[in-house]
């Protein structure tokens, strides 16, 4: 066994160290090095002619230290980015391949997308310090849009429109495409803005499915796979692709090395990746004649049309003699290249028009993550903190049904103790690194809080409330169709009836990820992160999450962000407001959805100082509010 692990060891750090140069047969191509490398592919349509964007990353570079590697997915994660291309497809009755690299790397674009707007056409970018974004949602990130002309192949100046329309621009093909469902052996994809629904049997995609061995794989069945699959309509047919499409080259035995097919997962933060290997083998020794060599890999996007399925996009492969340094024989290795129509260079220059997307922000704070904590209280009033969006920083006051958001004059965590509310007070770089990073945050000084005058005053020592550890605490036991049952911080347990909660806890998977908290004489309960955003009217969902591997996905109008229980009902109830904002799309007219929190109702909270002197404090920061996160157990523990 460890002679077998070394021999393994020789043959990757041989294939790292000495990649082979790429044939000139596989140049007519763009040529796939021998790292991991990831393509996010964002595809737009306006329904006669689509748009392909590929952001291709290499990750080359070795990690400075050691990285134990016993799979595909954490050999990728094993790997630093070594560069980014992009690449940019256009296609209508043919394909034309437009090469953008040139034009867009200057802007150090992490991804790219394609958006229709009325007749005209926009690139939009994004940069993030992670990508893709935690919980959905990508902390600190900028974006760029620019006008993108088909018949020029030239794309104009950036223009500056709001970052909200611009994340909107970006997540455009997301709200134009439609995830396959399965149903009655056919896959179904509905398209409710141009009013068509597409079968396609299940049989049509047989022949590539046996690209893929499912036998070899992580988190994925055929079923699986197909679901992961998106499609936009395009003329007379649509658009079939993976979002997500990695190659990695993996040896998971001596001397032999299978190209495996990695797919970002959106469901869980633990497990970055679902993946499946391919077919047959790249590398082995040369007289094992008996092993079969890897012909085809699984096409990226595909164009369905007429009951036929063609690729739009796939691969070519060469088969070359390979000698290891160091070793003795030679091994068949293969070039891959994605197969690409004769090159067009895009131009760079002109002015680009305003995209017509108007979304009103006065007095609204836009959802994609929220992360809630309602504090103990013996009394029926409380104080809920919110992290928005990982940068922001929000906090309401509830008093019995009534919600007010409050704005503070710094950054700063409430919390009660000993029968009196106080404020600890931070600076904004630390209330971002607790909302982005999850940091524990260090405090500047700590207020007395009257909750009647809204009033902080009288400075006292940091750590004077004691611990910050909450008491009053609820979890979820167990939930079933009938009934949920809590655990409280006295290890007691309370069953309540399932339907009692209908109004914000549609099943015993959404209750599973409830917390809670004693406010009163009632239960305060709560999703801990609660995911949404922006989507067609009529599709709005929303993600609750109880910890990181604790997931489910449900309507927005069927749960609530948090809710007050008491006396067998629910008392009150916090739901997200939602934006109609109404998007031609060639002949299409779309109608997007944006769920946000309503700050019309909001109070200032004052700052006494020693003297009786007020003083002027800063404006707050962040969509409406800046004000302090309480500190949440699922989120003081550093990402691993």
């Amino acid at each position: 066994m460890k002679s077998s692990r070394a021999l393994l060891l020789v043959v990757i750090i041989g294939a790292l160290l000495f990649p082979p140069a790429h044939a000139d047969s596989a140049s007519s191509g763009y040529p796939i090095p021998d790292y991991p490398v990831m393509m996010r592919i964002s595809v737009a349509s306006n329904g006669s002619l689509a748009l392909l964007a590929i952001t291709f990353s290499v990750y080359g570079n070795p990690p400075e230290g050691m990285c134990p590697i016993d799979s595909p997915d954490t050999y990728l994660a094993c790997r630093e980015l070594s560069f980014r291309d992009y690449l940019l497809f256009e296609v209508d009755d043919g394909v034309k391949y437009i090469n953008v690299t040139s034009v867009l790397l200057p802007q150090n674009f992490t991804a790219f997308s394609p958006a229709p707007i009325g007749r005209k056409w926009f690139l939009a970018g994004i940069r993030s310090e992670y990508y893709p974004c935690h919980f959905g949602d990508c902390f600190n990130a900028s974006y760029t849009v620019m006008e993108y002309f088909p018949s020029e192949g030239r794309i104009g100046e950036p223009v500056a429109v709001p970052n909200l329309t611009a994340e909107t621009l970006f997540n455009f093909p997301r709200l134009l495409s439609s995830r396959a469902t399965l149903s009655n052996g056919s896959l179904l994809f509905y398209f409710p803005y141009a009013n068509e629904t597409y079968t396609v049997p299940l049989d049509t995609f047989s022949p590539y499915l046996e690209l893929l061995n499912f036998s070899d794989s992580k988190g994925l069945d055929v079923e699986g796979f197909l679901k992961l699959l998106r499609a936009v309509p395009l003329r007379d047919g649509f658009l079939v692709y993976l979002p997500t499409y990695g190659l990695v080259p993996y040896a998971d035995a001596p001397h032999m090395e299978r190209e495996y097919l990695l797919i970002r997962n959106e469901s869980s933060l633990y497990i970055s990746y679902l993946w499946v290997g391919h077919t047959g083998f790249v590398t082995f020794p040369s007289n094992m004649t008996n092993v079969p060599l890897t012909e085809e890999l699984f096409p990226p996007v595909f164009y369905y049309h007429d009951g036929e399925l063609k690729p739009i996009l796939e691969f070519s492969l060469e088969h070359y003699n390979w000698s290891p340094y160091g070793s003795v024989g030679k091994l068949i290795r293969t070039h891959i290249a994605l197969k690409l129509p004769p090159e067009t260079r895009a131009k760079a220059g002109g002015k680009s028009s305003m995209p017509g997307v108007n979304i009103p922000t006065e007095g609204r704070a836009y959802l994609s993550v929220l992360q809630s904590m309602p504090h103990y209280s013996p009394e029926n009033l409380t104080f809920i903190d919110f992290c928005v969006n990982l940068r922001d920083c929000l906090h309401a006051e509830l008093r019995g049904d009534s919600l007010t958001y409050l704005k503070l004059p710094f950054p700063g965590l409430f919390q009660y103790s000993n029968g009196s509310w106080f404020y600890r007070s931070m600076s904004r770089r630390e209330c971002l690194n607790l909302c982005a990073r999850w940091w524990s945050p260090r405090y500047n000084g700590t207020y007395i809080y009257n909750p009647i005058k809204r009033e902080l005053s009288s400075t006292i020592p940091v750590n004077s409330p004691g611990s910050s550890k909450e008491r009053g605490w609820y979890h979820i036991y167990s939930a079933n169709k009938t009934g949920v049952r809590f655990l409280d911080y006295n290890f007691t347990f309370h069953d309540v009836p399932l339907e009692k909660l209908s109004e914000c806890v549609p099943s015993a998977e959404a209750a599973r990820m409830l917390k809670g908290i004693e406010v009163g004489n009632g239960v305060l309960l709560y999703y801990p992160v609660y995911t949404t955003g922006v989507a067609l009217e009529g599709s709005e969902s929303a993600g609750l999450w109880g910890a990181y591997d604790r997931y489910v996905r449900v309507s927005l109008n069927e749960t609530c962000i948090l809710f007050y229980y008491s006396e067998d009902t629910v008392k009150f109830a916090l739901k997200p407001s939602t934006a109609i904002v109404e998007v031609p799309v060639g002949e299409w007219e779309m109608k997007l959805s944006l769920p946000y929190l309503d700050l019309s109702k909001s109070a200032s909270v004052s700052v006494k100082y020693p003297g009786n002197e007020k003083r002027e404090e800063s404006k707050i920061c962040g969509p409406g509010l800046l004000v302090g996160l309480p500190l949440l157990p699922l989120l003081t523990r550093k990402r691993r």
